[in-house]
């Protein structure tokens, strides 16, 4: 490693270095450091050792200006979502890219996996391991913990208690090295997206920024500005307009649904500040999510004794089916108090055949797997009339038919809440519904038509533009970025407020 940094400088022993220092923070966390382990050098300095260093040293000399101009200051945006997440980089304000984490797609999945006795896996890593039947703990929906209560809560991960806080660092420091390996720098320069609201709590919704400032700050970051998520997908957007315009921005994700009122122009592109052209901004945290508990609670669940009772006459308790149909909740049911409850349970209620599936559910650890199957059923019914849930690794020859009308009744509270706060977001802008030219759509649950035509019937002069679906909000943050900490316009100045 040494005679290798002689010739090519730190930048090749920090290459070399990025697996050690994704191993090294989360052994850190975890509290479980490893036997270092080194390799050995060979010290038999022979003429073929000295032919290899020379050449080395040649490339290193023909890639001097090819690192000059890997090593200029880059600008990151991260949107850590509640469902995925996405890296973007600045390399000016000009040329925005999204950073293929992973299996050439930018779009991480935000979940993570411990397998037992063996490694961490992340984003689509994690899902494969949990869906493959690997032994240990899957974990998703992480960022709806921020600010709350149960933030420093956490649980026991084998045999180690994490906080929550702990597996959302482990996740901001696993998207920051696979970027920086993949730009093959560091990246220190960074505005993370937020929900309008991460809390309807004000004191709770500065506690979620501070925390997330603090997990950004333990990951390695030293420059660190927030944007809300709306916002971001608009400046997106912005570059490519001819004229000034009044935009609504929808950004339907899977935890929250925010909505800003803004006015658009080419000649504001690089401006910094951009209050003034912010007419509204607001939020609901009722999004994709919530519509995969409404569509399993009521239209699932009662395959698993929802709405069943137990001899005595008394209901099953809700709270059963309520853990089972909450993302990070169902955590809770891989604990073994939790199954000896539910084996208690099947004892006394009236249809064992029916709670008995719940307790095989809990049994095998396939509570994600019932709310992956409904995620997956709620996208095919925005495009077709039925699908089928496909639980055969629960009980043999287990199948649930869904239909649409299945899936539009059981959101139905959940979707209109959505449209309306859309409706108080204009409403509270001051702009009449003609005055909107365009409506911005970003996010996965933009592409429900049953939300985004309602939301489209609000102003319905306007033009609907649907960016992209999955990366407009973490391109818009690294613009975002690049426009604050000057990349390639000023030097650098420190930035750590919104």
């Amino acid at each position: 490693m040494r005679i290798f940094s002689i010739f090519f400088g730190n930048k090749l022993q920090y290459h070399l270095s990025l697996p050690q220092k994704q191993a090294t923070i989360e052994n850190r966390i975890l509290h479980s450091p490893k036997n270092g382990q080194s390799l050995p050098l060979n010290t038999e300095y022979n003429l073929t050792f000295f032919i290899f260093c020379g050449i080395m040293l040649a490339i290193g000399i023909l890639n001097n200006k090819r690192e000059q101009f890997m090593n200029q200051e880059l600008a990151v945006g991260i949107d850590f979502g509640t469902s995925n997440s996405l890296v973007a980089v600045a390399r000016d304000q000009d040329t925005i890219q999204p950073v293929e984490l992973a299996a050439k797609d930018p779009v991480v999945p935000t979940a993570l996996f411990f397998e037992k006795d063996g490694p961490v896996r992340y984003g689509k890593e994690a899902i494969s391991s949990y869906l493959s039947g690997v032994p240990g703990r899957f974990m998703r929906e992480i960022k709806t913990l921020l600010g709350s209560k149960t933030e420093t809560e956490g649980t026991v991960v084998n045999g180690r208690f994490l906080s929550f806080a702990d597996l959302i660092k482990m996740f901001v420091c696993f998207l920051k090295l696979q970027a920086e390996q993949k730009v093959k720098q560091p990246l220190d320069n960074i505005v993370m997206g937020r929900p309008v609201h991460f809390n309807d709590n004000p004191d709770e919704d500065k506690a979620a920024e501070k925390a997330l400032r603090s997990i950004c700050h333990q990951a390695g970051f030293k420059n660190i500005g927030f944007q809300y998520e709306p916002i971001a997908a608009s400046l997106h957007y912005e570059r490519n307009i001819q004229a000034e315009e009044l935009s609504l921005v929808a950004d339907l994700g899977g935890g929250t649904s925010d909505f800003s009122v803004i006015r658009l122009s080419p000649n504001s592109h690089h401006k910094v500040d951009r209050s003034s052209d912010v007419l509204a901004n607001d939020s609901i945290h009722l999004a994709g999510t919530d519509l995969d508990y409404n569509f399993a609670y009521d239209i699932v669940m009662p395959h698993f004794g929802k709405e069943g009772h137990q001899k005595n006459g008394l209901p099953i308790p809700y709270f059963y089916y309520f853990t089972a149909c909450t993302w990070h909740e169902i955590r809770k049911m891989y604990t073994p108090s939790y199954l000896a409850d539910c084996q208690s349970m099947l004892m006394r209620v009236q249809h064992p055949e029916l709670f008995g599936r719940y307790v095989s559910m809990v049994k095998k650890g396939k509570g994600h797997h019932v709310l992956f199957e409904t995620e997956d059923s709620k996208i095919r019914l925005s495009q077709q009339e039925k699908s089928e849930l496909d639980l055969t690794e629960i009980e043999p020859d287990f199948y649930i038919p869904v239909t649409k009308e299945e899936f539009l009744k059981s959101t139905r509270e959940v979707r209109q809440r959505i449209v309306l706060k859309a409706y108080e977001t204009l409403k509270m802008s001051g702009a009449k519904p003609d005055d909107i030219k365009n409506i911005i759509f970003t996010g996965g649950t933009s592409l429900v038509p049953a939300i985004s035509e309602k939301i489209r019937g609000l102003c319905p002069k306007a033009q609907v533009q649907k960016i992209s679906t999955f990366s407009a909000v973490g391109e818009g943050l690294a613009l975002d970025a690049a426009h604050r900490y000057g990349i390639n316009r000023a030097p650098l100045r420190k930035q750590t407020e919104r």
